[in-house]
């Protein structure tokens, strides 16, 4: 098929749903699509087969974007909604396919140029609005609350990245077309020995058992409960370094604040964002992988890495992980610096704890979101529009 793709991303770049639209681009690869995917003018190209990427222009001024709604966003928005108009004019299509709010002007392209659409739902929009203190004003979120349900309501077929997704769809149109398609390992497979080793030599941390984190640095993700939680790690644990991977500079600049707030420099360690092909030995050099997130429905992306390391992992027992996670294959713990803390020492000093739930968390990455299920769960939700009628562009 050739699928005109929509996303609102900043697209290629380390973070949640641009990765994750990466993954959905791969398998449609695979097997045998055709992609024009419309995005921002930030991020790296994809080499992917049958990919090509058309960027909309940039705006002067206008340098990044950030994670989560912004005003910045509506007007990039508008201006992908003219690109793709523009590409269904010009050319034939068998699929629209729209990542996160493209799937409000996706529908509606969809019905002007009589083409399917599927809505690739990553969250849920008007609960983004909270977790990113964006707006609480009621009228605002009462709106994106209708446009997602007309969303979902006029798409073809819906992907949900995550049971309760999947849930939210089928309470707000019951009998709708819906694909529970979970995220798979994008950075988590096994690391060249010598790359963590580098990694360990680079940053002098012979000798010091590390805590990983990586991902945005947004307030929902609970950078925040980790520090707190830190302070009382390094007073029980000496030869401890957190390692902190990812967050703007912005965002780097206030954690460093914090950190230093509580005296703890000599045991954080923040790099920054790095490029996907690093992220292997940075997950191989830790002995404890961290998710303190606080807000949210969704599962992290780097739930499905953390569980393709093989590592003990150390999380909030909140939705958000408890989707993915059980007690077998992490320790689950409440919000809070005390428990987060417990935890943490407990994997830590405890060498045979620390190998039985890494061994348990690949074994289910291997069981339940290996890729070959990923590309299955794929290939039967586009099968039904493989020989769905093709039409002609609208001149």
């Amino acid at each position: 098929m050739n699928i005109l793709m929509l996303a609102p991303q900043c697209f290629l770049t380390p973070r949640g749903t641009p990765l994750s639209v990466l993954q959905r681009v791969r398998a449609l690869s695979v097997q045998g699509h055709q992609i024009d995917l419309i995005t921002y003018p930030f991020g790296e190209d994809a080499p992917v087969g049958g990919l090509t990427i058309h960027r909309i222009r940039k705006l002067p001024g206008l340098r990044e974007i950030k994670v989560g709604p912004s005003w910045q966003k509506l007007l990039l928005d508008f201006l992908l909604f003219l690109k793709a108009l523009s590409c269904l004019r010009r050319k034939r299509y068998d699929l629209i396919h729209s990542h996160e709010e493209g799937a409000f002007f996706g529908c509606w392209l969809s019905r002007m140029f009589r083409v399917p659409h599927v809505y690739d739902m990553h969250s849920s929009l008007p609960q983004q609005l909270s977790n990113f203190g964006f707006c609480s004003f009621a009228p605002v979120v009462k709106l994106f609350g209708w446009l997602e349900r007309e969303a979902i309501c006029h798409s073809d077929a819906v992907i949900a990245v995550y049971p309760e997704l999947r849930d939210h769809v089928q309470t707000l149109a019951p009998g709708k077309r819906v694909f529970l398609i979970e995220n798979t390992d994008e950075i988590g497979k096994d690391a060249d020995p010598e790359s963590s080793e580098a990694l360990r030599a680079k940053y002098n941390i012979d000798g010091r058992r590390v805590v990983a984190y990586t991902g945005s640095f947004e307030p929902y993700q609970g950078l925040d409960l980790l520090v707190e939680s830190a302070r009382r790690v390094v007073a029980s644990i000496g030869d401890v370094l957190f390692i902190c991977i990812g967050g703007n500079e912005r965002q780097r600049e206030n954690l460093e604040k914090m950190i230093r707030a509580w005296q703890l420099e000599q045991y954080f360690l923040l790099p920054g964002t790095r490029p996907i092909y690093e992220m292997p030995a940075y997950l191989q050099l830790a002995d404890v992988l961290v998710s303190p997130r606080t807000k949210g429905n969704n599962t992290p992306l780097k739930i499905y890495s953390y569980l393709r390391a093989g590592k003990a992992i150390v999380a909030t027992n909140l939705p958000t992980h408890l989707q993915v996670l059980n007690a077998d294959v992490a320790l689950l713990t409440e919000p809070t610096p005390e428990a987060f803390a417990e935890a943490i020492i407990a994997a830590l000093e405890n060498p045979e704890l620390r190998q039985s739930l890494g061994q348990k968390a690949l074994e289910l990455a291997v069981e339940k979101y290996a890729y070959s299920a990923f590309l299955a769960k794929t290939q039967e939700a586009f099968a039904c529009f493989a020989s769905a009628p093709v039409y002609e562009p609208v001149p």
